[in-house]
């Protein structure tokens, strides 16, 4: 268990990050927002340990245009969706399974 290593944040290149369903391992604390990836299009941080509020400047070098994929399900998110995310033109998100608000 623990927070994302901080080397992971400072990729570059990373398109794609999947750390779901760390067995006994589980990630925690606030997801952060990704800021060195501006190519970081794929996010699967489902069934960990995460909480707090959803990041409002996720991905904020990202190409607007591109397909963003969040799949932040069964964490311990509180709050609701952040009406920053609107900024994507083609997002997809999976967020059952946490306390968020309808």
């Amino acid at each position: 268990s623990g927070t994302l290593p901080a080397e992971v944040l400072e990729l570059q290149q990373l398109t794609y990050l999947d750390v779901s369903k760390q067995a006994g391992a589980k990630f925690q604390g606030d997801l952060p927002s990704f800021e060195n990836s501006p190519v970081l299009t794929y996010i699967d941080a489902s069934e960990n340990g995460f909480s707090g509020q959803l990041p409002a400047n996720i991905l904020p070098q990202v190409d607007l245009s591109a397909e963003i994929t969040l799949n932040l399900a069964k964490n311990r998110f509180e709050g609701g969706v952040p009406s920053e995310w609107s900024k994507f033109q083609s997002l997809s998100v999976e967020l059952g399974g946490n306390r968020l608000n309808s």
